[in-house]
């Protein structure tokens, strides 16, 4: 259970983004970095699991940004020849410059094409940064139907998650966008150093509401109170189901099973901002390691880069 926080309403910082990947921990991930040559100019996590091995959250140093969360369905798919869909946010981050020139004809053309048909529920957020910032989705009522994030210069702060932008209903997303408003007058009114207002979103990335689930109760019935809280803590503890951990069990000493199952919890925490100069900063987060460990707070749990855009 995903979130997504943007806002360009800082007169100093055109874009703030704030996000949590929530995931299994056994499921292999790159760190934060720029990646190998051919596409030396993406900079951005890498899924190991599958052959694609396709980004949630990604910039270029040309200036483009794409970020995906799934969606969440009653009936996920469960076919594993499935399209990845961090594809599609390799599709954008990696097309040549003049594919996506024109940001709402390439996501039309990417919604309407057989690779988004074949994966599962998906929004993504891509655009210019600092610029308006197209949102799109393959579960839209109306293919092809491109909704937008700072539009015509419009100043707002919006929450995405794993549902369809727009909706209301998921507290985790209420409550993230009116603790980032809050946030942002205190920012502009005090004048806020950036160090500053990184720290502040970790904090909000970091608040922590879900319920305790009643004894016995299983997976599919705890994971509907992710939609609760922005921070999911690592799930162990709180979860039984068939073959899980019981409520009183250790999270560490539960087997990360594969990089579908076991243990779960936010994995990695992110900020981008980008100051009124044209510079971008990009600071990651990892909280736990491939064996499920809390390394948060280490110093290689954090990869920190800045550079101005081109």
């Amino acid at each position: 259970m995903c979130i997504v926080l943007i806002s360009n309403q800082h007169p100093s910082y055109p874009l703030i983004l704030a996000s949590n990947r929530d995931e299994f921990l056994g499921r292999p991930t790159l760190q934060a970095d720029f990646w190998a040559p051919p596409n030396g100019h993406v900079l951005g996590g890498r899924d190991l699991f599958r052959p694609a091995q396709g980004t949630w959250l990604g910039v270029t140093q040309d200036g483009r940004l794409a970020v995906l969360t799934n969606f969440r369905e009653d009936t996920e798919p469960a076919n594993p020849a499935a399209v990845s869909r961090g594809e599609m946010v390799n599709a954008f981050l990696m097309a040549p410059a003049e594919d996506v020139a024109d940001i709402e004809d390439f996501v039309k053309r990417l919604i309407s094409g057989d690779a988004a048909r074949g994966s599962g529920g998906f929004s993504l957020v891509c655009g210019r940064i600092g610029q308006a910032l197209a949102v799109v989705s393959n579960r839209m009522q109306q293919e092809g139907e491109v909704k937008w994030i700072g539009h015509d210069g419009g100043r707002e702060t919006v929450g995405l998650s794993n549902a369809t932008f727009g909706d209301h209903t998921w507290p985790k997303v209420v409550n993230g966008r009116r603790m980032m408003e809050d946030l942002m007058r205190d920012w502009i009114e005090s004048g806020t150093s950036r160090e500053q207002i990184v720290e502040s979103l970790f904090g909000l990335l970091s608040t922590d509401t879900l319920p305790m689930p009643k004894e016995g109760e299983g997976w599919e019935t705890s994971v509907k109170q992710l939609r609760n809280s922005i921070f999911v803590p690592r799930l162990g503890a709180r979860v039984k189901s068939a073959g899980e951990p019981s409520a009183s069990q250790d999270p560490a000493s539960v087997p990360l099973a594969t990089a579908t199952s076991g243990l779960y919890g936010t994995q990695k925490q992110t900020i981008v901002m980008l100051d009124k100069h044209g510079h971008l900063f990009f600071t990651e987060k990892t909280l736990f390691d491939e064996k499920g460990k809390d390394i948060n707070g280490q110093p290689d749990s954090i990869r920190a880069f800045d550079f101005g855009i081109s």
